[in-house]
Protein backbone atom coordinates (compact mmCIF):
# COMPACT_ATOMS: atom_id res chain seq x y z
CA UNK A 1 0.00 0.00 0.00
CA UNK A 2 2.83 2.40 0.78
CA UNK A 3 4.30 2.22 -2.72
CA UNK A 4 1.37 3.38 -4.87
CA UNK A 5 -1.05 4.89 -2.37
CA UNK A 6 1.67 6.31 -0.14
CA UNK A 7 0.92 9.99 -0.75
CA UNK A 8 -2.80 9.44 -0.26
CA UNK A 9 -2.34 7.44 2.93
CA UNK A 10 0.23 9.88 4.32
CA UNK A 11 -2.16 12.75 3.64
CA UNK A 12 -4.49 11.24 6.23
CA UNK A 13 -1.99 9.70 8.66
CA UNK A 14 0.83 12.23 8.48
CA UNK A 15 4.49 11.83 7.64
CA UNK A 16 5.95 11.18 11.07
CA UNK A 17 6.56 7.86 12.77
CA UNK A 18 3.42 6.22 14.17
CA UNK A 19 4.14 5.07 17.74
CA UNK A 20 3.21 1.50 18.63
CA UNK A 21 0.55 2.59 21.09
CA UNK A 22 -1.48 3.97 18.15
CA UNK A 23 -0.97 0.93 15.89
CA UNK A 24 -4.27 -0.81 16.64
CA UNK A 25 -6.32 2.38 16.18
CA UNK A 26 -4.51 3.32 12.97
CA UNK A 27 -4.89 -0.22 11.64
CA UNK A 28 -8.64 -0.16 12.36
CA UNK A 29 -8.90 3.19 10.58
CA UNK A 30 -6.98 2.06 7.49
CA UNK A 31 -8.82 -1.27 7.14
CA UNK A 32 -12.27 -0.04 8.10
CA UNK A 33 -12.42 3.42 6.52
CA UNK A 34 -9.43 4.41 4.39
CA UNK A 35 -8.87 1.29 2.24
CA UNK A 36 -12.55 0.83 1.30
CA UNK A 37 -12.69 4.52 0.39
CA UNK A 38 -9.55 4.31 -1.79
CA UNK A 39 -10.56 1.08 -3.54
CA UNK A 40 -14.30 1.57 -4.03
CA UNK A 41 -15.05 5.30 -3.92
CA UNK A 42 -12.04 7.53 -4.77
CA UNK A 43 -11.77 8.32 -8.46
CA UNK A 44 -8.40 7.96 -10.18
CA UNK A 45 -7.05 8.70 -13.65
CA UNK A 46 -5.89 5.68 -15.64
CA UNK A 47 -3.53 6.02 -18.65
CA UNK A 48 -4.32 5.25 -22.25
CA UNK A 49 -1.20 4.51 -24.28
CA UNK A 50 -0.92 5.85 -27.84
CA UNK A 51 2.00 5.70 -30.26
CA UNK A 52 2.88 9.07 -31.79
CA UNK A 53 4.40 9.78 -35.22
CA UNK A 54 7.93 9.20 -33.90
CA UNK A 55 7.01 5.73 -32.54
CA UNK A 56 7.11 6.91 -28.93
CA UNK A 57 4.55 5.70 -26.47
CA UNK A 58 2.53 8.60 -25.09
CA UNK A 59 0.35 8.14 -22.06
CA UNK A 60 -2.82 10.19 -21.86
CA UNK A 61 -4.65 10.29 -18.55
CA UNK A 62 -8.26 10.68 -19.64
CA UNK A 63 -10.08 7.69 -18.16
CA UNK A 64 -11.36 8.43 -14.67
CA UNK A 65 -12.86 5.68 -12.50
CA UNK A 66 -12.41 3.95 -9.17
CA UNK A 67 -9.83 1.14 -8.90
CA UNK A 68 -12.70 -1.31 -8.41
CA UNK A 69 -14.43 -0.12 -11.59
CA UNK A 70 -11.12 -0.44 -13.45
CA UNK A 71 -10.75 -4.02 -12.21
CA UNK A 72 -14.26 -4.86 -13.39
CA UNK A 73 -13.55 -3.32 -16.81
CA UNK A 74 -10.61 -5.67 -17.49
CA UNK A 75 -11.22 -8.65 -19.78
CA UNK A 76 -11.77 -11.81 -17.72
CA UNK A 77 -11.54 -9.76 -14.53
CA UNK A 78 -12.79 -12.58 -12.32
CA UNK A 79 -9.44 -14.38 -12.74
CA UNK A 80 -7.80 -11.64 -10.64
CA UNK A 81 -10.07 -12.16 -7.63
CA UNK A 82 -9.25 -14.40 -4.70
CA UNK A 83 -10.88 -17.82 -4.97
CA UNK A 84 -14.34 -17.73 -3.42
CA UNK A 85 -14.74 -13.95 -3.74
CA UNK A 86 -17.39 -13.16 -6.37
CA UNK A 87 -18.01 -9.73 -7.85
CA UNK A 88 -21.46 -9.76 -6.22
CA UNK A 89 -19.82 -9.67 -2.78
CA UNK A 90 -17.56 -6.77 -3.80
CA UNK A 91 -20.50 -4.97 -5.45
CA UNK A 92 -22.35 -5.09 -2.14
CA UNK A 93 -19.43 -3.25 -0.49
CA UNK A 94 -18.95 -0.80 -3.36
CA UNK A 95 -22.58 0.21 -3.74
CA UNK A 96 -23.62 0.18 -0.08
CA UNK A 97 -22.91 3.93 0.15
CA UNK A 98 -22.27 6.65 -2.41
CA UNK A 99 -18.85 8.15 -3.14
CA UNK A 100 -19.84 11.36 -1.36
CA UNK A 101 -21.04 9.48 1.73
CA UNK A 102 -17.76 7.55 1.82
CA UNK A 103 -15.79 10.81 1.65
CA UNK A 104 -17.90 12.31 4.45
CA UNK A 105 -17.33 9.20 6.58
CA UNK A 106 -13.59 9.51 5.98
CA UNK A 107 -13.60 13.19 6.97
CA UNK A 108 -15.76 12.60 10.03
CA UNK A 109 -13.27 10.16 11.51
CA UNK A 110 -10.99 13.13 12.13
CA UNK A 111 -7.64 11.39 11.64
CA UNK A 112 -6.41 14.07 9.16
CA UNK A 113 -3.39 14.96 11.27
CA UNK A 114 0.15 13.87 11.90
CA UNK A 115 0.67 11.50 14.77
CA UNK A 116 3.39 12.88 17.04
CA UNK A 117 6.52 10.88 17.60
CA UNK A 118 6.93 12.27 21.11
CA UNK A 119 5.08 11.04 24.15
CA UNK A 120 2.31 13.25 25.50
CA UNK A 121 2.86 14.75 28.92
CA UNK A 122 1.49 12.64 31.78
CA UNK A 123 -1.83 13.86 33.12
CA UNK A 124 -2.54 14.56 36.76
CA UNK A 125 -3.99 11.57 38.67
CA UNK A 126 -7.44 13.17 39.02
CA UNK A 127 -7.89 13.22 35.22
CA UNK A 128 -8.14 9.92 33.35
CA UNK A 129 -5.78 9.46 30.42
CA UNK A 130 -7.72 8.90 27.14
CA UNK A 131 -5.58 5.87 26.28
CA UNK A 132 -5.80 4.25 29.69
CA UNK A 133 -6.35 0.48 29.63
CA UNK A 134 -9.49 0.85 31.74
CA UNK A 135 -11.59 -0.48 28.88
CA UNK A 136 -13.08 2.86 27.87
CA UNK A 137 -13.49 3.24 24.14
CA UNK A 138 -11.62 6.07 22.46
CA UNK A 139 -13.41 8.05 19.80
CA UNK A 140 -11.46 9.42 16.85
CA UNK A 141 -12.13 13.06 17.68
CA UNK A 142 -10.73 12.55 21.20
CA UNK A 143 -7.64 10.92 19.71
CA UNK A 144 -7.17 13.81 17.29
CA UNK A 145 -7.54 16.40 20.06
CA UNK A 146 -4.95 14.55 22.14
CA UNK A 147 -2.55 14.33 19.17
CA UNK A 148 -2.95 18.01 18.35
CA UNK A 149 -2.25 19.01 21.94
CA UNK A 150 0.82 16.75 22.09
CA UNK A 151 2.06 18.08 18.76
CA UNK A 152 1.53 21.68 19.89
CA UNK A 153 3.46 20.97 23.08
CA UNK A 154 6.30 19.45 21.04
CA UNK A 155 6.41 22.51 18.78
CA UNK A 156 6.51 24.82 21.80
CA UNK A 157 9.61 23.04 23.12
CA UNK A 158 11.52 23.67 19.87
CA UNK A 159 10.85 27.40 19.79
Amino acid sequence: MESQNGPVVRKHLGYTHIPGRFAAKVNDFTQGVLSPYLNFHRLCFFPTEKIDTKDRIRKRYEDMMTPYDKLKSLPEASQYLKPGTPFAQLDAIAYAISNNEAAQRLNQTGINCSIPSTRPKPRPPETAHPLSPSGSSLDWKGLVEMLHSARGAARGKRA
